[in-house]
């Protein structure tokens, strides 16, 4: 008898702020934050496993919307999206890894963040979607954003 094993997607993401300062630079990283894969994500996903008619993710962006994420997301508010900077698959974790860098005037006073299958905002469909505190980080500082979905069974 064959047991159902059920395969997943899951995503989480992490921040490190980097502060310049005459003295020496200060990095802080947050902890992982958990993200849901919207209703868009995995129609893309299962689609991409049959032909390459779906784009693949090669955006990220934030915005200002504190809403709770809802499978049926497609957007997000005021959003500033930016192309991905580095993709990483590792076949040994099941993950791929994506990461870019904000600036503090397109980081501050957002709370929402996704992936995306464009880097232009209001264009292609959205992966993933998840919403955190407001951030506001001083002038001059920069935001690097870790995105890592999972492939679990």
């Amino acid at each position: 008898m064959i047991k159902n094993n059920k395969i997943g997607l899951k995503g989480r993401y992490k921040f490190n702020i980097h502060f310049p300062r005459m003295l020496g630079d200060i990095n802080i990283e947050t902890d992982w934050m958990e993200n849901m894969i919207v209703s868009l994500g995995e129609a893309n996903i299962l689609n991409r496993l049959k032909d390459n008619t779906q784009g693949p993710i090669i955006g990220m962006g934030v915005g200002t919307s504190g809403t709770a994420p809802a499978k049926g997301n497609t957007s997000l508010t005021s959003e500033v999206r930016k192309a991905i900077e580095t993709a990483t698959v590792n076949t040994t974790l099941l993950t791929t890894t994506f990461k870019t860098t904000y600036t503090s005037t397109e980081i501050n006073g957002k709370q929402e963040i996704g992936l995306f299958t464009h880097a232009t905002a209001g264009q292609g469909q959205m992966i993933t979607r998840s919403v955190f505190s407001s951030i506001s980080i001083p002038a001059g500082s920069n935001m690097s954003v870790e995105y890592v979905l999972t492939l679990t069974a």
